[in-house]
């Protein structure tokens, strides 16, 4: 039987997690369930996936799909090096080695070449420079197993006040002027790669506003 994922269960375990961190990532893991769907994310996620995180920070969304929807295998990377030695040290202390692996780096080249049942983008293509965009979507949809899903969240950029508090957010936190991305556009791009429309949703949470795009690879190789 499927595991309920409800908005007291992320907060739950984000504040657990965070409690194993440290500094501004401990605050940030703690408070974001609060401005960001995870709810929506993980009800997508179906049971007992390998998953795969791009741009996977410290790593609560992984640990969340372990947590809250029985995960077998999660591996994440990120630009950030502190970031995946704080995911690493947490993983360790709850999940077997072999199951569980962070590493980082900053190109498609530091991702693993095989596939996983979820590949998940979160909050990561505003920050890709728009030239490489399009090879960023193609390798990651490479990585989808047939018949996986490709979950990928974006901020939106209306109504104007959203718009405004995710780049200030984006420019405190991460010091980034962020380019917001055409969610609809990476759909298409990725129809082309053999990807159908799983589900496409908005949400609005406290003055952040987010699109989740889910596909579904559905070619046979």
């Amino acid at each position: 039987m499927a595991r309920q994922v409800t908005q007291a269960s992320v907060v739950d375990t984000a504040a657990r997690y965070g409690s194993e961190l440290s500094g501004m990532h401990k605050v940030m893991v703690r408070y974001r369930p609060y401005i960001c769907p995870f709810t929506t994310m993980l009800d997508t996620i179906p049971e007992g996936s390998s998953v795969f995180d791009i741009g996977c920070g410290s790593g609560f969304f992984l640990h969340a799909c372990r947590t809250l929807r029985g995960a077998t295998e999660t591996v994440g990377v990120d630009a950030n090096c502190a970031a995946v030695r704080l995911a690493e040290n947490a993983a360790r202390r709850s999940f077997p080695r072999e199951t569980c692996s962070f590493s980082a780096g900053e190109t498609c080249g530091a991702w693993p070449d095989r596939t996983f049942d979820v590949v998940s983008i979160i909050d990561v293509l505003h920050h890709v420079p728009r030239r490489a965009q399009a090879d960023f979507i193609r390798e990651a949809g490479r990585r989808v197993r047939p018949g996986g899903l490709l979950l990928i969240k974006d901020m939106l950029p209306r109504p104007v006040v959203c718009g405004i508090m995710n780049r200030l957010h984006d420019l405190v936190l991460a010091r980034q002027w962020i380019s917001y991305v055409d969610l609809r556009g990476v759909a298409s791009l990725l129809r082309a790669q053999g990807f159908t429309l799983e589900r496409e949703e908005d949400a609005t949470m406290l003055w952040y506003a987010h699109r989740l795009v889910v596909m579904r690879r559905t070619d046979a190789q």
